[in-house]
Protein backbone atom coordinates (compact mmCIF):
# COMPACT_ATOMS: atom_id res chain seq x y z
CA UNK A 1 0.00 0.00 0.00
CA UNK A 2 1.24 3.32 -1.01
CA UNK A 3 2.42 5.90 1.91
CA UNK A 4 0.64 8.76 1.53
CA UNK A 5 0.86 10.91 4.78
CA UNK A 6 3.88 11.34 7.25
CA UNK A 7 2.43 9.27 10.13
CA UNK A 8 2.23 6.61 7.44
CA UNK A 9 6.14 6.72 7.14
CA UNK A 10 6.84 7.17 10.79
CA UNK A 11 5.18 4.02 11.27
CA UNK A 12 6.91 2.22 8.15
CA UNK A 13 10.24 3.21 9.78
CA UNK A 14 9.40 2.22 13.08
CA UNK A 15 8.71 -1.69 11.35
CA UNK A 16 12.24 -1.51 9.55
CA UNK A 17 13.37 -0.99 12.96
CA UNK A 18 12.38 -4.18 13.98
CA UNK A 19 8.81 -2.85 15.62
CA UNK A 20 7.06 -4.19 17.66
CA UNK A 21 9.40 -7.03 18.62
CA UNK A 22 12.07 -4.27 19.45
CA UNK A 23 11.58 -1.52 21.45
CA UNK A 24 12.23 1.18 19.21
CA UNK A 25 13.41 4.43 21.38
CA UNK A 26 13.16 6.79 18.34
CA UNK A 27 10.27 9.72 19.41
CA UNK A 28 7.69 11.14 17.29
CA UNK A 29 9.15 14.38 17.28
CA UNK A 30 12.92 13.12 16.52
CA UNK A 31 11.10 11.50 13.15
CA UNK A 32 9.36 14.66 12.27
CA UNK A 33 13.16 16.38 12.28
CA UNK A 34 14.57 13.75 10.34
CA UNK A 35 11.52 13.58 7.90
CA UNK A 36 11.78 17.11 7.05
CA UNK A 37 15.51 17.33 6.74
CA UNK A 38 15.46 14.09 4.17
CA UNK A 39 12.60 15.50 2.16
CA UNK A 40 14.66 18.80 2.48
CA UNK A 41 17.49 16.87 1.05
CA UNK A 42 16.13 15.14 -1.93
CA UNK A 43 14.36 18.27 -2.77
CA UNK A 44 17.99 19.91 -3.46
CA UNK A 45 18.98 17.62 -5.95
CA UNK A 46 15.84 15.46 -6.90
CA UNK A 47 14.64 16.68 -10.47
CA UNK A 48 11.00 15.52 -9.13
CA UNK A 49 11.30 16.67 -5.90
CA UNK A 50 12.28 20.31 -6.45
CA UNK A 51 9.66 23.26 -7.89
CA UNK A 52 11.53 25.58 -10.24
CA UNK A 53 10.08 29.22 -10.96
CA UNK A 54 10.69 32.47 -12.01
CA UNK A 55 11.02 35.38 -11.26
CA UNK A 56 11.77 38.79 -12.86
CA UNK A 57 13.52 41.29 -10.80
CA UNK A 58 13.84 45.79 -11.17
CA UNK A 59 17.93 46.54 -11.15
CA UNK A 60 20.06 49.44 -11.05
CA UNK A 61 23.16 48.12 -11.75
CA UNK A 62 25.60 46.70 -9.34
CA UNK A 63 24.50 46.16 -5.51
CA UNK A 64 22.61 43.61 -3.19
CA UNK A 65 18.86 42.85 -4.09
CA UNK A 66 16.58 41.02 -1.26
CA UNK A 67 15.10 38.06 -2.78
CA UNK A 68 11.32 36.07 -1.71
CA UNK A 69 12.51 34.00 1.51
CA UNK A 70 11.00 30.54 -0.61
CA UNK A 71 13.96 30.68 -2.56
CA UNK A 72 15.98 27.54 -1.98
CA UNK A 73 18.61 27.90 -4.78
CA UNK A 74 19.35 29.97 -7.62
CA UNK A 75 20.20 28.06 -11.27
CA UNK A 76 20.24 31.14 -13.71
CA UNK A 77 20.26 34.83 -13.56
CA UNK A 78 19.52 36.35 -17.44
CA UNK A 79 18.62 39.50 -18.87
CA UNK A 80 15.24 40.14 -19.00
CA UNK A 81 12.98 39.41 -21.78
CA UNK A 82 13.66 41.26 -25.36
CA UNK A 83 11.27 42.29 -27.94
CA UNK A 84 13.28 39.17 -30.15
CA UNK A 85 11.32 36.53 -28.03
CA UNK A 86 9.97 33.46 -29.85
CA UNK A 87 5.97 34.90 -29.09
CA UNK A 88 7.18 38.01 -30.23
CA UNK A 89 6.15 37.13 -33.43
CA UNK A 90 5.51 40.66 -35.51
CA UNK A 91 9.01 41.07 -34.63
CA UNK A 92 10.34 37.84 -35.81
CA UNK A 93 8.23 36.65 -38.79
CA UNK A 94 6.89 40.51 -40.20
CA UNK A 95 5.18 43.31 -38.78
CA UNK A 96 1.90 43.10 -37.71
CA UNK A 97 2.08 39.10 -38.33
CA UNK A 98 -0.83 36.98 -36.14
CA UNK A 99 -0.69 33.26 -36.98
CA UNK A 100 -3.61 31.37 -37.73
CA UNK A 101 -3.06 28.30 -36.34
CA UNK A 102 -5.41 26.36 -38.65
CA UNK A 103 -3.81 27.94 -41.66
CA UNK A 104 -1.54 26.06 -44.13
CA UNK A 105 1.52 28.58 -43.29
CA UNK A 106 1.38 27.33 -39.70
CA UNK A 107 1.78 23.62 -40.37
CA UNK A 108 3.10 23.00 -44.08
CA UNK A 109 6.67 24.68 -45.54
CA UNK A 110 4.24 26.60 -48.04
CA UNK A 111 5.93 29.24 -50.65
CA UNK A 112 9.40 27.72 -49.20
CA UNK A 113 9.46 29.40 -46.30
CA UNK A 114 9.18 26.46 -44.26
CA UNK A 115 6.50 26.76 -42.18
CA UNK A 116 6.06 28.69 -39.04
CA UNK A 117 6.89 25.71 -36.57
CA UNK A 118 10.60 24.99 -38.30
CA UNK A 119 11.05 28.60 -38.10
CA UNK A 120 10.69 28.72 -34.51
CA UNK A 121 11.83 25.78 -33.79
CA UNK A 122 14.84 27.35 -35.81
CA UNK A 123 14.69 30.34 -33.39
CA UNK A 124 14.63 28.38 -30.46
CA UNK A 125 17.19 26.39 -30.97
CA UNK A 126 19.60 29.13 -32.32
CA UNK A 127 18.89 31.57 -29.46
CA UNK A 128 19.48 28.15 -26.80
CA UNK A 129 22.91 27.48 -28.43
CA UNK A 130 23.41 31.65 -28.00
CA UNK A 131 22.49 31.15 -24.18
CA UNK A 132 24.85 28.31 -23.85
CA UNK A 133 27.80 29.06 -25.52
CA UNK A 134 27.74 33.35 -25.75
CA UNK A 135 25.30 33.87 -22.68
CA UNK A 136 22.89 36.31 -21.76
CA UNK A 137 24.21 35.50 -17.89
CA UNK A 138 25.42 38.16 -15.64
CA UNK A 139 27.74 37.28 -12.88
CA UNK A 140 26.25 37.40 -9.26
CA UNK A 141 26.52 35.45 -6.05
CA UNK A 142 23.42 34.54 -3.83
CA UNK A 143 23.44 34.33 -0.39
CA UNK A 144 20.59 31.28 0.75
CA UNK A 145 20.62 32.36 4.56
CA UNK A 146 20.04 36.21 4.19
CA UNK A 147 18.20 35.34 0.67
CA UNK A 148 20.10 38.12 -1.03
CA UNK A 149 21.56 38.54 -4.47
CA UNK A 150 24.59 40.50 -5.73
CA UNK A 151 24.98 41.69 -8.81
CA UNK A 152 28.07 42.51 -9.74
CA UNK A 153 27.81 43.62 -13.61
CA UNK A 154 26.61 47.08 -14.24
CA UNK A 155 23.49 45.98 -16.01
CA UNK A 156 19.98 48.40 -15.51
CA UNK A 157 16.94 46.56 -16.35
CA UNK A 158 14.86 43.45 -15.57
CA UNK A 159 16.61 39.80 -14.46
CA UNK A 160 15.03 36.90 -14.96
CA UNK A 161 15.91 34.27 -12.14
CA UNK A 162 15.23 31.09 -12.60
CA UNK A 163 15.07 29.49 -8.99
CA UNK A 164 14.11 26.70 -7.08
CA UNK A 165 12.30 26.53 -3.84
CA UNK A 166 12.04 24.14 -1.10
CA UNK A 167 9.39 21.05 -1.37
CA UNK A 168 6.92 21.49 1.53
CA UNK A 169 4.74 18.27 0.92
CA UNK A 170 1.06 18.41 1.15
CA UNK A 171 -1.28 16.69 3.88
CA UNK A 172 -1.11 13.77 1.99
CA UNK A 173 1.74 13.46 -0.81
CA UNK A 174 3.25 10.70 -2.69
CA UNK A 175 6.62 12.04 -1.67
CA UNK A 176 6.25 9.84 1.15
CA UNK A 177 5.87 6.81 -0.40
CA UNK A 178 9.21 7.49 -2.66
CA UNK A 179 12.04 4.91 -2.43
CA UNK A 180 14.71 7.47 -1.43
CA UNK A 181 12.93 8.96 0.84
CA UNK A 182 11.84 6.12 2.73
CA UNK A 183 15.28 4.52 2.70
CA UNK A 184 17.31 7.62 3.71
CA UNK A 185 14.63 8.71 7.05
CA UNK A 186 15.00 4.74 7.77
CA UNK A 187 18.78 5.33 7.52
CA UNK A 188 19.20 8.01 9.19
CA UNK A 189 16.24 7.24 12.42
CA UNK A 190 18.50 4.26 12.92
CA UNK A 191 21.80 5.70 13.22
CA UNK A 192 19.88 8.02 15.63
CA UNK A 193 19.04 5.34 17.72
CA UNK A 194 22.59 3.59 17.44
CA UNK A 195 23.53 6.57 18.98
CA UNK A 196 21.11 8.07 21.08
CA UNK A 197 19.89 4.46 23.17
CA UNK A 198 23.53 2.85 21.94
CA UNK A 199 24.80 2.97 25.98
CA UNK A 200 21.96 0.73 26.88
CA UNK A 201 21.60 -2.80 26.55
CA UNK A 202 18.36 -4.89 24.76
CA UNK A 203 17.62 -7.93 25.06
CA UNK A 204 15.61 -9.81 22.17
CA UNK A 205 13.10 -13.02 22.46
CA UNK A 206 15.32 -15.70 22.97
CA UNK A 207 18.13 -14.09 24.64
CA UNK A 208 19.89 -11.87 21.97
CA UNK A 209 20.87 -8.64 22.14
CA UNK A 210 21.24 -6.07 19.54
CA UNK A 211 24.99 -4.76 18.36
CA UNK A 212 24.62 -1.20 18.22
CA UNK A 213 27.70 -0.57 16.87
CA UNK A 214 26.95 -2.92 14.08
CA UNK A 215 24.10 -0.88 13.70
CA UNK A 216 25.62 2.12 13.60
CA UNK A 217 28.07 1.34 11.16
CA UNK A 218 25.20 0.23 8.42
CA UNK A 219 23.75 3.19 8.85
CA UNK A 220 26.76 5.13 8.37
CA UNK A 221 26.95 3.20 5.05
CA UNK A 222 23.42 3.63 3.71
CA UNK A 223 23.37 7.20 4.44
CA UNK A 224 26.65 7.73 2.29
CA UNK A 225 25.63 5.54 -0.59
CA UNK A 226 22.26 7.02 -0.84
CA UNK A 227 23.43 10.26 -0.91
CA UNK A 228 25.83 9.06 -3.60
CA UNK A 229 22.97 8.02 -5.67
CA UNK A 230 20.63 10.99 -4.79
CA UNK A 231 23.85 13.03 -6.79
CA UNK A 232 24.03 10.76 -9.81
CA UNK A 233 20.63 9.05 -10.25
CA UNK A 234 18.19 11.42 -9.18
CA UNK A 235 19.62 14.73 -9.59
CA UNK A 236 17.94 16.73 -13.02
CA UNK A 237 18.90 17.66 -16.46
CA UNK A 238 21.07 21.00 -16.21
CA UNK A 239 17.97 24.27 -16.89
CA UNK A 240 17.53 25.34 -20.37
CA UNK A 241 16.41 29.26 -20.56
CA UNK A 242 15.29 30.17 -24.15
CA UNK A 243 14.63 33.82 -24.43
Amino acid sequence: MAIKTKDELFEYIYRQLGAPFVDVEVHEDQLNDIVDSTIKEYSSFAFDGELEETVILEVQGPGIYKLPDEIQSIEKVSQGVSAGGLTNFGGNFGSGYVPDIWSEQYFSSANGGGGIINSIIGVSTTQSMLDTYMGDDLNYDFNHHKKILRLFEPYEGKLLIQYSKEYIPDDEDFIYNDTWVKKMATAQARLMQSTVTGKYSQTLVGGATINYSDMRSLAQEEIQQLRDDLQTQYAGPAPILIG
